[in-house]
């Protein structure tokens, strides 16, 4: 009499616990031999690195966090074991004006496409501007001198509009619906 198993990390049977993958018989108190093909799946670990402006949102459990730390979760992994997943997150936040004194604006915001910046004037020479996604990936990088912008080729979500004049940076959010 033959029992397949596969367990994660450990496995009893017959009063003996297991923790490697093998071939094991044992007999019952009716003197009956029986063997357990027993397979041992390991749970598992791994993190990852990541930095944000003012928050993140973990696809892994949909979690929004806005200070910087070490987040774990805990999910299945392909065998159904339990694999746990480290986020070393940092809030990067140097350099950035309050954005409650900003002299610019965005609108419309939510936008469909088109938006224009409102105040760029009042803030001297642009040196860079760029959008980045909420993982702080550059989807695209815009012309210094326009104000009015597209992101008719951008899915929706939500952005940041970045704006750097000499040693300022400014860091706008737009949606993009």
């Amino acid at each position: 009499n033959t029992t397949t198993v596969s367990a994660c990390n450990n496995y009893t049977w017959n009063g003996q616990t297991y923790t490697q993958s093998g071939v094991y018989t044992g007999t019952t108190a009716n003197c009956v031999t029986e063997s357990l093909n027993l397979t041992i799946n390991p749970n598992t670990s791994s993190s990852i690195s990541q930095t944000a402006l003012d928050s993140y949102t973990w696809p892994v459990n949909s979690q929004t966090y806005t200070t910087t730390g070490a987040y774990t979760a805990v999910i299945p992994n392909a065998s159904g074991c339990d694999s746990t997943i480290t986020l070393n997150l940092t809030m990067s936040f140097t350099g950035i004006n309050d954005l409650s004194t900003s002299k610019l604006s965005i609108y419309p915001n939510p936008t469909n496409g088109d938006f224009t910046i409102a105040g760029l004037e009042l803030v001297g020479t642009v040196s860079s501007l760029s959008l980045t996604d909420m993982n702080g990936k550059v989807v695209k990088v815009l012309d210094t001198k326009a104000t009015k912008f597209s992101m008719a080729s951008i899915k929706p979500g939500v952005y940041f509009l970045n704006i750097i004049t000499g040693n300022k940076q400014e860091v706008l959010k737009i949606v993009k619906e």
